[in-house]
Parts: C-alpha cells; sequence; structure tokens
C-alpha cells in the first residue's frame, strides 16, 4: 500500500523484534492462527517527519487510521477539536472483525491492537492532560535517547472498551505523538464460543510497545 506523502522503504532488518503475531484468517466456523514467538522486521521511514520505526515484515502499515465505538481516526486519540495534527501512519498488530448477531461467534466479536504515529504544529498543549482524563498519571520515558511524555488513558461502555498510552514529545516545532492502543468488545453470552482468550488479546496489545520503543528521529 503507497502511504500518501510519505517516503517508505519496508527493508528487511537484521535484529528480531521478540513479539507474538497472530495470524488470523476469518471463517464462518471461526479462527485459524499461527504463533511466532520472534519475526523478521521492516524499517517505515518517514522523510517528510523525520522519523523510522521497526515493525515485525508480516504487518502492514498504513496512513489510514480506523474508526470505533470509542477510538476515533483523529491523529492522536483523544485530542480536542481545536486540536490539528496529520494522522502519519498506523501498524496494526491484530485485527478481529466480525459483525452480529454473536450467536454461534467466537470471542471477540471486534478487537484492534495497533500503533500509530500523529505530528502536529501545535506544540503549547503537546504534553496537556487529555480534557477527559485531568487525573492522568504522567511518567518519563526515554526511547533512544529521546525524552517523552507518557499518558496513559483507558475507558469502557456498552460492552465496548479502549485502552492506550500516548507517548508525546516535541521535536523541530512539532508535537510528535506514539500510542499503543486497543480496543474491542467485551460481551459474551452462552451462544459463543470461547474463542480467544484475554491473556492473548493482552499480549498484543502490549507488543505494540515494543514497536514504539524502536521509534527514532532522522533529523
Amino acid at each position: 500500500m503507497k502511504l500518501v506523502a510519505d517516503t517508505v522503504r519496508n527493508v528487511k532488518a537484521r535484529s528480531k523484534i521478540w513479539i507474538p503475531i497472530l495470524v488470523v484468517i476469518v471463517f464462518v466456523a471461526g479462527y485459524f492462527y499461527v504463533n511466532k514467538s520472534s519475526v523478521d522486521t521492516s524499517t517505515y521511514r518517514n522523510d517528510t517527519y523525520g522519523f523510522t520505526l521497526d515493525y515485525p515484515s508480516a504487518l502492514t502499515p498504513t496512513s489510514t487510521f480506523a474508526t470505533y465505538y470509542h477510538l476515533s481516526n483523529k491523529w492522536r486519540a483523544l485530542a480536542g477539536e481545536n486540536e490539528k495534527g496529520a494522522s502519519v501512519v498506523a501498524i496494526p498488530i491484530f485485527r478481529v472483525n466480525q459483525a452480529s448477531p454473536a450467536t454461534g461467534k467466537p470471542y471477540p466479536l471486534y478487537f484492534d491492537a495497533e500503533v500509530r504515529v500523529g505530528v502536529s504544529t501545535v506544540t503549547s498543549t503537546c504534553y496537556t492532560r487529555d480534557a477527559l482524563y485531568t487525573q492522568q498519571t504522567v511518567t518519563d520515558e526515554t526511547i533512544n535517547g529521546v525524552p517523552f511524555k507518557k499518558f496513559p488513558f483507558s475507558g469502557a461502555g456498552m460492552s465496548q472498551y479502549v485502552e492506550g498510552t500516548s507517548y508525546r514529545t516535541i521535536h523541530d516545532n512539532k508535537c510528535y505523538v506514539l500510542e499503543q492502543l486497543r480496543t474491542g468488545a467485551s460481551y459474551r453470552d452462552p451462544s459463543m464460543k470461547v474463542g480467544i482468550s484475554e491473556a492473548t488479546l493482552n499480549s498484543y496489545y502490549k507488543s505494540g510497545e515494543q514497536i514504539i520503543k524502536t521509534f527514532q528521529f532522522t533529523k
């Protein structure tokens, strides 16, 4: 897929990212999946905003941010209406998307774990707590020598949920935001099949942190 306004080089990397990958094929009857403990990596390079990010080669970066009940397609998940920015790249790690009704289907009805990068020229609110999370515990994180502020958030309702960590830094007069995200349906009923365990789903969410920690500026 060609990413708009980006220069992308998918290059085999010598290093390995130790990350469980779930390859999913959706059938009427359920899922077929394969676990792998390590995979070859490729490098996403963005010359417009000057950064690289390594990811498992089996994954596919995209410039389109998906929309879910609790997760918007804004340049960062909880950006305010007046906070404008660019949705640069998303790297979906694992997705399930099944239509209703739930009867006879494996859990969960939908799930998405992914990493997103967004950039804004508005830096004044880069380190401001999100409007709905004014009690956020903000911590410091250093990624490849670059200091970031780390903002956790979560929410739930209507048998659906969202969870994420937003890593933010100001570089070259821009606010860079790296986000580790997951969202999905928590709905279950007796007619549904067992499907995928919460522990497995959580492992895909947590693997996003390993991708984020490969982030490096190139200029």
